[in-house]
């Protein structure tokens, strides 16, 4: 299904009220059906998540990490609850939608389904100066979440910025005029707390004029949540950050991949992991062992065809790469709601709402901006 996009202008007041207006009915639906997974859920309802009122003041909470953050995206933010006709807080708490999912810890540690992305350091075999990434990830999540996804455009910082995000969100991942692209998985650690949610970190990398300038943004921050965030830039470098609320390791070693799913690898996460192995938190492991099988047999100089077969992957079906409800019916309500191909270098980017399957990928661009690593 093609990505519905916005351009967005760049003042951020303005920016986040042409979002809400235009999303109004999706960002409003999208939060309704949330809340509504969220309260008929003992372990949430033993945390006093029990209506609106206290999932908004549960959300008020990160008020204070998330705008002395990013003041100008916290206007953004007021923007789009303008916009949509949403309180502050709501919208605030859509921002919070994979941290809501820590909510329940210890009680109910982990969902069953999950992303997994992955980056390629094409021409490796070459000189270094022919080198690049390509970073790709599906999304995989409550099927409430597919209708409300849509691509981003707009400009801050100097550099243009492509996103993926869903109606109320500032961002899920994306792609800079700089020269990167970052993509994520939900990791689910037992140190969350209050601190910057990841929508916030995720545009705030993304308007950064180089790549080390987003890791400051990661890594230098209060995290409210564990996430483990691949970037890629347009010079081949990969980064596979593994971070927690209080602490954070990069697992890139020489490979000329990176791949991550929904579990702890490091040895520090591994002390915070929360997943439950007894059932669905398996199919993670097989997930990423499945992608990094795909990724190491690439070709050097891999195609935009060959990178979306992964996405497409089935393998271990219906938990696959590309999670896909069965004929009978809903595997809990999970599937691949988006789908995204970013290549830096080129500023060139393919995304799509589901299944990368078909012609459902539209294809977007960057103009590279001088500042490009």
């Amino acid at each position: 299904m093609k990505l519905p996009v916005l351009d967005l202008p760049e003042e951020p007041r303005q920016r986040g009220e042409a979002h809400g207006e235009a999303l109004r009915e999706e960002a409003n639906t999208l939060y309704q059906a949330h809340l509504d997974q969220l309260v008929t859920q003992p372990a949430f309802a033993a945390r006093g998540i029990t209506d609106d009122a206290s999932y908004q003041a549960y959300a008020a909470r990160f008020r204070p990490h998330a705008e002395n953050y990013a003041p100008h995206l916290w206007a953004e933010l007021e923007g789009i609850a303008a916009g949509a006709g949403m309180s502050v807080n709501q919208v605030l708490a859509q921002n919070l939608y994979l941290e809501s999912y820590d909510i329940c810890h210890p009680t109910a540690p982990a969902v069953p389904g999950g992303c997994t992305a992955w980056a390629h350091r094409r021409a490796s075999d070459g000189a270094v100066a022919e080198q690049s990434a390509v970073v790709g990830q599906t999304y995989d999540m409550s099927k409430i979440y597919e209708p409300a996804a849509f691509a981003l455009k707009t400009r801050s910082n100097g550099v243009q910025v492509l996103a993926l995000s869903f109606a109320g969100a500032l961002g899920a991942n994306g792609m800079s005029s700089a020269g990167f692209a970052v993509v994520i998985n939900k990791l689910y650690g037992t140190d969350s707390r209050l601190g910057v949610p990841y929508t916030f970190i995720i545009r705030a990398m993304l308007e950064q004029p180089r790549p080390g300038d987003a890791l400051a943004c990661l890594l230098g921050c209060e995290r409210a949540g564990s996430m483990n965030y691949i970037i890629g830039d347009g010079g081949g470098l990969l980064f596979n950050i593994e971070s927690s609320a209080t602490g954070w390791e990069n697992l890139q070693g020489p490979e000329n991949y990176a791949v991550h799913a929904n579990h702890f690898i490091g040895m520090h996460g591994r002390k915070f992991e929360a997943r439950d192995f007894s059932g669905f938190g398996c199919h993670s492991l097989m997930r990423y062992a499945r992608a990094q099988q795909l990724l190491a047999a690439l070709p050097e100089r891999a195609s935009h065809e060959d990178y979306r077969a992964i996405l497409c992957d089935r393998h271990n079906e219906p938990w696959g790469i590309a999670t896909k409800e069965p004929a009978g019916g809903s595997i809990k309500g999970l599937r691949t709601v988006a789908s995204v191909i970013f290549e830096p270098a080129s500023g060139q980017a393919w995304m799509s709402s589901g299944h990368a399957d078909g012609d459902a990928m539209a294809q977007f661009t960057l103009e590279r901006s001088q500042q490009a690593a």
